[in-house]
């Protein structure tokens, strides 16, 4: 009788372990079902949502577009230009070119130019310490005219003893086939003599230049005192930066200067040069 109770008893707890086995396995389908059927509904929802928001966009757009805040424009703000009002403020501008604009030299010959007017003789002078003197009994041989072209100038006052200016000496009498060795300076000496004074602007002395058409001027003070010389040449190289270099030395001859070439940077600026002024006359002369 136990063992038939026993027997029972197992056969239902196997029964009852296959029903829940079986109860498991069908709330997992069902479980895996409702997560599906959920991601879809999901999807579905965010595309009808996105659908919406389109069409709520589409709507909302021409309706809010009194009420929108349209973007202020920038307004464009040209550089100002700077125009100096002085001569120091221009040079200061000057200044802060880059040098692609204004090299070094043209910078000095530009500033130079300005302030002609205001630089003084005693500036820019030679000294009278520097100046080299000519007795007019000295003779113009080997030793004379060696010590004469060592000094570097063009011009040197012919003194008598009591040193008082007679007059100039020249190189070009100096290199003159008429000049013998047995000459004295007061025969070839130019007895016209020019003096500007220590306290001439550069002005004048360029006035004075023109006005004489002499290219030499002793420099001296109120008293009458020599305190140094002034050449035409110094005051082109002032203006200028430097004296102007050519290599050509046959100016006296016609043909020669007819048919000298010219470098091709002169002749390109030429060219240009006559474009511009080509172009400038097109613009001015009437159209038919």
């Amino acid at each position: 009788m136990n063992e038939a109770k026993r027997v029972v008893r197992k056969s239902q707890t196997k029964t009852q372990g296959q029903f829940w086995q079986k109860v498991k396995l069908t709330w997992r389908k069902i479980v895996a079902a409702i997560k599906k059927i959920a991601k879809k509904l999901c999807a579905g929802l965010r595309k009808l949502k996105l659908k919406f928001l389109k069409w709520l966009a589409k709507w909302l757009m021409p309706k809010l577009e009194p009420y929108r805040v349209k973007p202020k424009k920038m307004a464009q703000v040209e550089p100002k230009l700077h125009i100096p009002e002085s001569t120091a403020e221009f040079l200061e501008l000057m200044k802060a070119l880059p040098k692609g604009v204004l090299s070094d030299r043209e910078r000095k010959v530009i500033a130079t130019a300005m302030n002609f007017p205001e630089i003084q003789v005693a500036d820019v002078m030679v000294s009278k310490n520097l100046i080299t003197y000519v007795n007019k009994e000295e003779v113009l041989g080997p030793l004379t005219l060696d010590r004469l072209y060592r000094s570097g100038f063009a011009h040197f006052p012919v003194i008598d003893d009591h040193k008082q200016i007679l007059g100039l000496l020249h190189t070009e009498a100096l290199n003159s086939l008429e000049m013998r060795e047995t000459k004295r300076a007061e025969e070839i000496m130019d007895m016209r003599v020019c003096y500007v004074r220590d306290d001439y602007n550069l002005m004048q002395v360029l006035a004075a230049f023109y006005r004489t058409n002499c290219y030499f001027f002793l420099v001296i003070d109120p008293f009458e005192r020599i305190v140094g010389l002034i050449t035409y040449q110094m005051l082109v190289d002032l203006l200028l930066g430097g004296a102007p270099q050519d290599d050509f030395e046959r100016d006296m001859d016609r043909t020669a200067v007819a048919k000298r070439k010219m470098p091709n940077t002169v002749i390109t600026r030429a060219n240009s040069k006559s474009g511009v002024s080509s172009a400038i006359d097109k613009q001015k002369s009437p159209s038919c």
